[in-house]
C-alpha cells in the first residue's frame, strides 16, 4: 500500500452479526501517511486503524450443506448398487463350491471308489478335491479291509461248524456199533474244533476290544530280559518239536515302562510266529539295543520261501501264505502283535533282510526304558 502501511497478516474469520446471520469477515490493520506541509509545525500523529469487511455466508452455508448431501447421496447410492454387486460376485465365486458339495451328497456307501477330477475345478479348489479324493482313496481301503475282515472271520468259524457237524452226524449214524475206542476219539475231535471255535473267537472279542479301546491299560516297570525269557520258556515244548534253537542276546537290568500283560501278550505273539514259520532245526535270534533315544527289542528266523512283496499283508487279519489249511493257524498273531504295540505306543516294524530272514523290531520310545 502506497497510502498506510501494514502492520498484520490479513485474518480471515466467521462472525455474527446484529441480525445474529452468521457472516465471513475479513480484517486488516494499518496505519495511514498522513502528508504534511513543509512549514506545518504540527507534530505527526501515527495511529492503527482497523479496516473489517463482513459478507453474509448464507449462500456459502447452503452450497455446503448441498455438497455434504451430495456426498452422503453418492455414499448411499454406490452401497446399494455395490452390496448386490458383491453378492452376485461371492456366488459366482461359490458356485464351483456349490456344485462340487452338491456332487459330494450324492455319493452313496457303494462308491467309495468314485474320484473327483481335479481339471474341471478352479486353481482355488483344486487342494480341497484332491485332499477329498485322498480322503475317500483311505476310507475305501479300510472298507475294503474290513469286507475282507468279515469274509476271512466267517470262513474262519464256518470251517469248524462244519467239521463239528459232520463229526456229529458220523457219531450217530455210528452210535450202535461203536465201541469206547470211537466214542473216545470223537470226542477229543469235538474237544480239538471247540478249542479252535474258542481261539477264533477269543482273538476276534480281543481286536474289537483294542479297536474300540476297551482295555484298561496300567503301566508299571517290566524287566524285558526276564519276560522274553518267560514267554521262550512257555514256548519251548513246541519249538523242542521241531529242533529250534533260540539265541537270546539280552542283556539284564533293561527295563521299561509299559502294560506288564498287554507287553507280554505282544511278544508271546511275535515269539510263537517266530516258532510256528521257522523251518525245523533253524535259531531264532533275539536281541535288544538300547541308546539315549529308543530301546529296540528285535526278533528274526529264517523264511526262505518269504517274498518280498507279501511283508505288507503279513499285519492283515487272518492272512496265511500256505494255501493248505489242513494244520490250524488263525493267521492272527502278527496282527494282534501290532494292535497290543499300537495301544502301548511302541512302534512295530517288519522287514526282511537280504540274508532272507524275517525280522520284527519293538521300537519302544527313550522315556519309557529305564537302564
Amino acid at each position: 500500500m502506497d497510502f498506510a502501511t501494514v502492520t498484520d497478516s490479513l485474518i480471515i474469520y466467521s462472525m455474527s452479526r446484529e441480525d445474529r446471520t452468521s457472516a465471513r469477515a475479513a480484517l486488516i490493520r494499518y496505519i495511514p501517511r498522513i502528508e504534511r506541509g513543509s512549514g506545518s509545525d504540527q507534530p505527526r500523529e501515527n495511529f492503527e486503524h482497523t479496516l473489517t469487511l463482513a459478507v453474509s455466508r448464507s449462500g456459502l452455508d447452503k452450497t455446503l450443506t448441498l455438497i455434504q448431501l451430495g456426498i452422503v447421496a453418492t455414499a448411499l447410492l454406490l452401497l446399494i448398487l455395490t452390496i448386490p454387486l458383491v453378492l452376485l460376485v461371492v456366488r459366482r465365486g461359490l458356485a464351483p463350491l456349490d456344485r462340487f458339495s452338491f456332487k459330494v451328497r450324492q455319493l452313496q456307501t457303494d462308491q467309495l471308489s468314485h474320484r473327483f477330477p481335479t481339471h474341471e475345478q478352479p486353481a482355488e479348489l483344486k487342494p480341497l478335491v484332491k485332499s477329498f479324493n485322498q480322503l475317500l482313496e483311505r476310507m475305501e481301503a479300510a472298507y475294503n479291509r474290513e469286507r475282507r475282515f468279515t469274509a476271512d472271520a466267517a470262513h474262519e468259524l464256518r470251517t469248524p461248524i462244519a467239521e463239528l457237524r459232520t463229526l456229529a452226524e458220523v457219531a450217530l449214524n455210528d452210535a450202535f456199533v461203536a465201541t469206547n475206542e470211537d466214542v473216545r476219539a470223537y470226542f477229543e475231535d469235538a474237544e480239538a474244533i471247540a478249542k479252535q471255535l474258542e481261539m477264533t473267537v477269543s482273538v476276534l472279542l480281543a481286536m474289537a476290544r483294542m479297536q474300540q479301546h476297551e482295555i484298561t491299560i496300567v503301566m508299571t516297570q517290566v524287566d524285558l530280559s526276564a519276560l522274553t525269557r518267560a514267554v521262550w520258556d512257555r514256548l519251548q515244548g513246541q519249538a523242542n518239536q521241531r529242533n529250534l534253537k533260540l539265541d537270546l542276546q539280552v542283556g539284564d537290568g533293561i527295563c521299561v515302562s509299559s502294560s506288564s500283560s498287554q507287553l507280554e501278550s505282544l511278544l508271546q505273539n511275535l515269539i510263537s510266529n517266530s516258532v510256528l514259520h521257522s523251518p525245523d532245526g533253524a535259531t531264532v535270534r533275539c536281541w535288544v539295543d538300547s541308546d539315549p533315544n529308543v530301546t529296540s527289542w528285535t526278533i528274526e528266523n529264517p523264511a526262505p520261501d518269504l517274498d518280498i512283496t507279501e511283508i505288507e499283508h503279513m499285519n492283515e487279519p487272518f492272512w496265511r501264505k500256505e494255501t493248505s489249511r489242513s494244520e490250524f493257524h488263525l493267521g492272527m498273531g502278527l496282527t494282534l502283535a501290532q494292535n497290543y504295540a499300537a495301544l502301548l505306543g511302541i512302534e512295530m516294524v517288519s522287514a526282511l533282510t537280504e540274508s532272507g530272514w524275517y525280522q520284527v523290531r519293538l521300537l519302544i520310545p527313550s522315556d519309557s526304558a529305564i537302564h
